[in-house]
C-alpha cells in the first residue's frame, strides 16, 4: 500500500489535474486473473482450497474501463477536474465468495473449501479487508457500477462462449 500512495503522490506532484483512480480485485474474460484461475482449478480439482477471511470488492475489468473512459471525458471537457476516485463493482466478497459464485455460474462440480489465511500463505501480505467505498465517484460524477456478482456473470459466459465457439 505505501508503493502505491507514493505513486499517487508522485503523480498529483507530477499534474495537479491528475485523477487518481484506486480500484481491487480486477477480473476479466481476457488475461490472467482470479475467475480465470478458479475456472482452470475447477476443472482439474474437486475440491478447491480459498481463502475465506480477506474481503474486498471484485471490479471487472469492462466496468472499469467504462469508467475511466467516462472520467477521461469529463476531463477533457472541465479542465479544472482532479480528485482521487474509488471504482469497484458493488457488494463485497471473501476470495471464497468469488471463488464459490464462480464455480457455480459456470456449473462446474468443484466444491469451494474455505480456509484461514493462515492456511494459504502467500508470497506478500495482504490486507484483511480491502473493501472501497466509491460513494465519491457517485457523487461526483453519477457512476454506480453494477454488483460484483453481475459481472462475473458476464465473464463467465464470455468465457464459457469461447470454449464452445469453433
Amino acid at each position: 500500500g505505501a508503493s502505491k500512495r507514493a505513486g499517487e503522490l508522485a503523480v498529483r506532484a507530477g499534474n495537479p489535474r491528475s485523477t487518481v483512480v484506486r480500484t481491487a480485485w480486477v477480473v476479466s474474460a481476457r488475461g490472467r486473473n482470479f475467475v480465470r484461475t478458479i475456472l482452470e482449478a475447477a476443472a482439474k480439482e474437486a475440491e478447491l482450497k480459498v481463502v475465506a477471511d480477506v474481503v474486498g470488492s471484485p471490479t471487472s475489468a469492462d466496468d472499469l474501463a467504462a469508467v475511466l473512459a467516462k472520467l477521461t471525458l469529463a476531463m477533457i471537457s472541465d479542465l479544472t477536474t482532479a480528485d482521487v476516485y474509488h471504482c469497484v463493482n458493488a457488494g463485497e466478497a471473501s476470495w471464497a465468495d468469488l471463488a464459490s459464485e464462480t464455480v457455480r455460474l459456470a456449473g462446474a462440480s468443484a466444491t469451494v473449501i474455505p480456509v484461514q489465511t493462515i492456511d494459504r500463505p502467500a508470497p506478500a501480505a495482504r490486507p484483511a479487508n480491502s473493501r472501497l467505498s466509491c460513494e465519491r465517484l457517485a457523487r461526483d460524477h453519477g457512476v454506480r457500477l453494477r454488483d460484483w456478482r453481475e459481472a462475473v456473470a458476464d465473464i463467465v459466459a464470455e468465457l464459457q462462449s469461447e470454449r464452445v465457439a469453433p
